[in-house]
């Protein structure tokens, strides 16, 4: 008997198997990503009927369309970076979710008002300070060609970081949602990049925001469906879903 708890007891001082506990934190953060598809789908979807909306009643190209763009750009960014830290607080409230250093962290100076304004100046400031650029270079009579190349290469560069990211999150994650974002956006940054001079920027946008509603209702789905089993269930020492 004592050299049964001995083993026991030998078992027990035994260091963690390294694979089964990367395995746990790759499921882990696997479930705080899908946690946060609800927000993801309804920022796609205010962004889809408000594009739609500006899209049929909107002369393209105005002072008033340009400025409505911007506000409405303004608006979902920052609906992206509050709407999943309240529905995550929401949640914890109610015991249904945990989270993680650098999203406590967030929520914690997202709730300080001081902070909120310091955000709500940048907004303002980064709007002006295109506003500024762009007449700079109105004054200095910058040739259209110029402009349109620079535009050309700001969303191309802007286009490849975005897909790289959603690249390097599907092969940490393998949700198979990051790669249907990575697709959005890359058809999204060549349309504007090279068809932006015959087709209007709403339709455009659509086609991120209608990948946002699917890949979040999609996330949601995993999500909910993960949140009615404990974590082991879904990990195993290969990193991946076990088959239930």
């Amino acid at each position: 008997m004592n050299e049964s708890l001995d083993r026991g007891n030998a078992a027990g001082d035994l260091p963690p198997d390294p694979a089964a506990a990367a395995a746990a934190v790759r499921e882990a953060r696997r479930r705080l990503a899908a946690s946060r598809g609800l927000a993801r789908a309804l920022v796609g979807l205010l962004a889809l009927v408000a594009f739609a909306i500006v899209w049929a009643r909107m002369t393209y190209r105005t002072e008033v369309h340009i400025n409505t763009i911007i506000l409405l750009v303004i608006a979902l960014v920052a609906m992206e970076v509050l709407l999943p830290l309240i529905i995550s607080r929401l949640r914890r409230s109610r015991g249904g979710a945990a989270a993680g250093y650098l999203e406590g962290e967030t929520e914690r100076l997202m709730s300080r008002t001081s902070t909120l304004a310091l955000l709500a100046f940048a907004g303002v400031a980064a709007v002006l300070a295109i506003a500024a650029a762009m007449v700079v270079l109105q004054q200095r009579k910058v040739s259209s060609e110029w402009l349109a190349g620079f535009d050309t290469a700001v969303i191309l560069g802007c286009t490849t970081v975005v897909v790289a990211a959603l690249g390097v999150r599907y092969r940490r994650l393998g949700l198979g949602e990051d790669l249907l974002m990575a697709g959005a956006v890359a058809a999204a940054g060549l349309l504007l990049a090279w068809a932006r001079d015959f087709l209007r920027l709403e339709p455009i946008a659509m086609i991120i925001a209608g990948a946002a509603v699917v890949s979040g209702v999609a996330l949601h789905v995993r999500w909910r469906r993960w949140s009615r089993s404990p974590l082991s269930d879904h990990a195993d020492g290969s990193g991946k879903e076990a088959t239930p």
